[in-house]
């Protein structure tokens, strides 16, 4: 992460800051304290003067680095809420995606063909598979995941819906704290980045396919 001062006649890198970039804009909201943004490895805020990592407080975690990387994916976005002075980061905003897979009659691995991440707590359904939908309880590397549910035949170049889940986090300004809550937004749908409308009140706008 750059920060770029065009507070004088010329702009200038002030500082970097490794590690703490973004992979996308929504990854990205300002506050009335200053610019907030999240990744796999942390939430930050920069006041003018120095990045903050709020997953710290007094020098100590109050979230560790296993449930922050398991509560976020490539696809999670930032948004403010000024009323309450809140910080909230859904885990994810694709409603749901599709991965081409191979399937037995013990088991059914998956192959991801983009950068997006499996997690825990998904739900997927496709052709072949021994129930309708079936959540994803662990993962078991980053590029093949088994599934427990049992396929019905041997199958190739099949493809499998995951429905991806909208849990968030709620950062509270004031006091430092922070919520979690359990597929607060509607899952399994897509949703746009956040905006602040001209009531001060946080909004997005959601679709069933992405």
């Amino acid at each position: 992460m750059y920060i770029i001062n065009v507070s004088q006649g010329i702009e200038f890198i002030e500082d970097v800051h490794h590690f703490k970039g973004v992979s996308h804009y929504s990854a990205t909201c300002k506050t009335d304290f200053g610019i907030a943004w999240v990744n796999r490895d942390g939430c930050y805020l920069y006041d003018g003067k120095r990045v903050s990592n709020l997953l710290e407080k007094q020098g100590r975690k109050v979230i560790d680095q296993s449930t922050w990387r398991d509560s976020t994916t490539d696809d999670s976005i930032i948004g403010y809420l000024p009323k309450q002075r809140q910080i909230m980061v859904l885990k994810d905003c694709f409603g749901f995606f599709r991965l081409p897979c191979s399937i037995t009659n013990t088991s059914t691995t998956l192959t991801t063909l983009n950068t997006k991440d499996l997690y825990a707590g998904m739900s997927v359904s496709g052709t072949g598979m021994a129930s309708g939908e079936t959540t994803i309880s662990s993962i078991t590397n980053s590029t093949t995941l088994e599934l427990a549910a049992a396929a019905t035949n041997t199958a190739s170049n099949r493809e499998l819906n995951f429905k991806c889940v909208s849990d968030i986090f709620l950062y509270d300004m004031v006091t430092g704290s922070w919520v979690f809550g359990d597929s607060l937004l509607t899952d399994a749908k897509g949703k746009t980045n956040f905006e602040v409308d001209w009531n001060n009140d946080l909004i997005w706008s959601y679709t069933v396919d992405t």
